[in-house]
Order: C-alpha cells, then structure tokens, then sequence
C-alpha cells in the first residue's frame, strides 16, 4: 500500500468540477484509491464520495492507494490535490483553466452543471447496487 498526506487548496472548496477531474484521474489506474479526511474515506472513482468528504481549503488529506499502479496514482492525484486544482474554481471554464496551467488541465473533461448531476446520479446508483438494490437506468 502506497500512502501519501497532502493539504488541499482550493479557496472554493472540494465542489464537483474539482472532484470530477481526481475521479476522471482516479479511474485512469486499476489500483484501489481512497481520499480520507480524519476517520472519513471516500473512493477516489466516487465523485458522491468525494463530494460527501466536504473538504475545505486548507484540510489535510491522505491518498492511500492498494495495487499495481498505487505509486503513480498516488503521485499523480497527490499533485491534483495539492497544487493543480488550486485554481479551479465553480467560475472559471475549462480554457480558462488550461490557460492559468499552461493547458495542463485542458486534457481532463471539465464537466458542465448537468453533467455534474449525472455523474452524482450514477454515483447513486452504483452504490445503491453495491448495497443489493436494483435501479433502473433511466430512474437515477
């Protein structure tokens, strides 16, 4: 197991566009990625978990990562965290972004509102079927 702490910094805090990029990051590796604040853990691939971390400005986080690919991932997410989504705010868009980080960031799907709602919707109902409860495609 690969284990990494670092300070989160983002003055508008962990919202959905930020969580989406470590989710869109997260699912690039096979290994088994959690974030944890204090005695919360979210899986890094769960835009709901993240979200659900409430993490502000400033709060130290852990990355701990089980696998093949746990130091990469570990590495990489641990740069997101705590340097490159520091300007990634609910304002800006993505060029914007990819501007302020020399395009870095213009390779991550910079999700709009309604796209945020759908990726939270999927996150419910894959943990509603990990808990042994069948959803409909198109009811979540």
């Amino acid at each position: 197991m690969v284990e990494r702490k670092v300070r989160f910094h983002n003055e508008f805090n962990l919202h959905a566009r930020p969580a989406s990029i470590l989710v869109e990051e997260a699912e690039k590796y096979s290994s088994q990625i959690k974030i944890i604040k204090g005695n919360q853990e979210a899986d890094a691939k769960s835009i709901l978990g993240l979200i659900c971390l409430a993490v502000k400005d400033g709060e130290e986080l852990i990355i701990q990562a089980k696998g093949d690919d746990a130091k990469v991932a570990v590495d990489r997410i641990a740069d997101l965290i705590g340097n490159k989504l520091r300007i990634l705010s609910h304002l800006q868009d993505k060029k914007a972004v990819a501007q302020e980080l020399g395009d870095e960031i213009s390779k991550y799907t910079v999700p709009n509102p309604a796209e945020v709602v759908s990726m939270i919707g999927k996150g419910v109902r894959k943990t509603m079927k990990s808990i042994g409860i069948d959803v409909e495609e198109d009811i979540i």
